[in-house]
This record gives structure tokens, C-alpha cells and sequence, in this order.
């Protein structure tokens, strides 16, 4: 692959793990607030293999945080790998529909700072690679330009 090209493709992997990045965190302070009922199948994960990035709350069902996992690639660029996590929280919420006799509820076992954090980490990151596609772009209409 040509120099422009292989740097419009890592630019566009870089674009594409920030935005997955990006889904994650803010989905998981989306359901931070989430409760389920106490249980055995609280404390597993709700789903083992994920097809997008999207909440699987089921009523009564504690939501589980997602974390994405970002791994350089041998041909260049950046992947982000989505998985869901097995944690979660109890808390005293005797009003709250999914309480049991004691009063508790499963809560989701999210740090919404740690959550605001990669949020902001990954839209720095998004801005950056788009920065470097336009970079690409430019560089492939200067190429154009001079052989063209």
C-alpha cells in the first residue's frame, strides 16, 4: 500500500476505535444509574458475545459496563475490542421495584468519572485521527497535483 494510503487507513482505524471508544463510555453513563434485582445471574455477564455496542438491560437485569480494549494492529492502525463486564454493586433502594425483602438492588459497577475520562480521552483521539485523514487527503491532492 502506498505511503498516503496506509496513512489514510490508519487514520480511518483511529477514527473508527474512537468512535467505538466513545459509544462505550457513553453508554455506560447512560446506564449508570441502572438497577436490577440481587441474584445468582446478576454477578454474570447478560450476554458473552457482543455484536454492537449496545445496552442488553432485561427488566429486573442489572446492566453490566462494557469496557473497549484498544490493540495496535501488525498492519498499522488501531482495533478496539468490546467486552462486557461480570461486576456489580449492591445498594440499599428499598422504594425501587427490583428491591428485595432487605431493601438492596444490584447496581452496575461504573465510575462515572472514570467513564467522563474516556470520553473525553476518546473524542481527543477521534480529532486527531480525522486530522490526520484530512492530512492524508491533503497529501494525495498535492501527489495529484504534481503527476496529474
Amino acid at each position: 500500500m502506498s505511503g498516503v494510503g496506509s496513512a489514510a487507513s490508519t487514520a480511518l482505524s483511529g477514527v473508527l476505535a474512537a468512535s467505538t471508544r466513545l459509544d462505550v463510555a457513553a453508554n455506560n453513563i447512560a446506564n449508570a444509574q441502572d438497577t436490577g434485582k440481587l441474584s445468582a445471574s446478576t454477578q454474570s455477564p447478560t450476554s458473552s458475545a457482543l455484536t454492537g455496542v449496545q445496552s442488553s438491560n432485561v427488566a429486573g437485569q442489572v446492566y453490566h459496563a462494557l469496557q473497549a480494549t484498544p490493540k495496535s494492529l501488525s498492519s498499522g492502525g488501531v482495533a478496539v475490542s468490546v467486552t462486557r463486564s461480570s461486576k456489580s454493586g449492591v445498594a440499599f433502594s428499598p422504594d425501587d421495584p427490583n428491591a428485595n425483602s432487605d431493601g438492596l438492588v444490584a447496581t452496575p459497577a461504573i465510575d462515572e468519572v472514570t467513564q467522563i475520562t474516556a470520553l473525553t480521552s476518546a473524542t481527543q483521539d477521534y480529532k486527531a485521527s480525522a486530522m490526520m485523514l484530512k492530512t492524508a487527503n491533503d497529501m494525495a491532492k498535492t501527489l495529484l497535483n504534481v503527476f496529474g
